[in-house]
């Protein structure tokens, strides 16, 4: 019987392996924490906006969501917002001690004012936080967006998942859409209001998913203009299928980055082609897995093209007993010495 286990799933969604999911209280030690004020700023058009601007919980001065000396406990932030007459608290995103990275995707405008909708998130953001249901999630300040916080373990993020973080609709006031934050340098507010889910670990799969209903979402300002195939696209097309028929998939590559890496590999060197997607559903199924995953990461590559190439599966394919390229052996004869 074919599992129903996707290539490498994401194991362990708990934030300590496998214990008792964490909370942001959880992380009240951890010095991560400051205080946020809104500061009037005037645009060069004469509007005024207001910023969030951090302030470091020490000394109520300017803070930073890079520079930890400005950080503090969620105490001593606690302390400063009340001694400091601060509009509340913040959280760096940031890697933690234990060396997972408190992550998060900011979902602005999302909240309906529908009094007759049975589900307060607005239709468009549905698709997003259907994936991140039972993540930790809070309403933002404004209370017309949420929050989402989650861990990601920053040596296993898909290639290419950071790349882009604003994937929004529109111009303030009426500016709505998400941001994605998997990299460190930014910060959240923390209201602690309506809070739903926990903080658990967003693994690679579910980030691949994730970034494709952000890029289905997103503005489309033209399709993407693709790679140039270069002179040996046939012999590398015809060869990366070839190898792959013949690569053994009997649980070596049961880690999802170990068979992204593959699949990225063959997308790389078939250039998207169905042929090189044929062929990856083939090798997904011969290992016992579910290949509808398959689709999926292959479109993730078509908006971001792999920089993994034909290279990493010949050596995949020499670890594993088969030689790509067999020793040229001459038809003639040798001479007589």
């Amino acid at each position: 019987m074919q599992s129903t286990i996707t290539p490498g799933g994401d194991a362990g969604n708990t934030a300590q392996g496998g214990g008792s999911p964490r909370t942001l209280g959880g992380l009240g030690d951890v010095p991560i924490w400051f205080g946020w004020k809104p500061i009037p700023k005037r645009k060069s058009d004469g509007e005024t906006v207001f910023a969030k601007v951090p302030f470091s919980p020490h000394d109520g001065r300017a803070g930073s969501s890079t520079d930890p000396t400005k950080w503090g406990t969620l105490d001593e932030a606690r302390t400063a917002v009340a001694r400091f007459g601060l509009a509340g608290l913040a959280i760096a995103l940031t890697t933690l001690p234990d060396g997972t990275r408190l992550a998060g995707l900011d979902a602005d405008a999302c909240i309906t004012n529908d009094p007759h909708s049975l589900q307060p998130v607005a239709p468009w953001a549905r698709p997003v936080h259907a994936l991140l249901d039972g993540y930790l999630n809070e309403l933002s300040p404004s209370g017309t967006g949420r929050h989402h916080l989650f861990l990601v373990e920053p040596d296993r993020l898909p290639e290419g998942s950071g790349d882009r973080v604003d994937y929004s609709h529109g111009r303030k006031p009426a500016r709505y859409g998400f941001e994605l934050y998997l990299s460190e340098g930014r910060y959240f507010t923390v209201t602690d209001v309506d809070r739903r889910g926990e903080l658990r670990m967003l693994g690679p799969q579910t980030i691949v998913q994730l970034v494709g209903e952000l890029e289905k979402f997103a503005p489309k300002v033209g399709e993407p203009k693709g790679r140039q195939k270069s002179l040996t696209w046939e012999t590398d097309h015809d060869k990366a299928i070839e190898i792959l028929d013949y690569l053994p998939n009997a649980g070596g590559f049961a880690d999802y980055m170990s068979w992204f890496t593959i699949v990225g590999s063959v997308h790389n060197a078939t250039y998207g082609a169905p042929a090189g997607l044929h062929a990856v559903e083939r090798w997904t199924a011969r290992g016992g897995y579910d290949t509808a995953a398959c689709s999926t990461l292959w479109n993730y590559f078509d908006r971001r093209p792999p920089r993994v190439t034909i290279a990493h599966l010949i050596n995949q394919a020499r670890d594993h007993g088969c030689e790509p390229y067999p020793p040229y052996v001459s038809g003639h004869a040798p001479r007589d010495g």
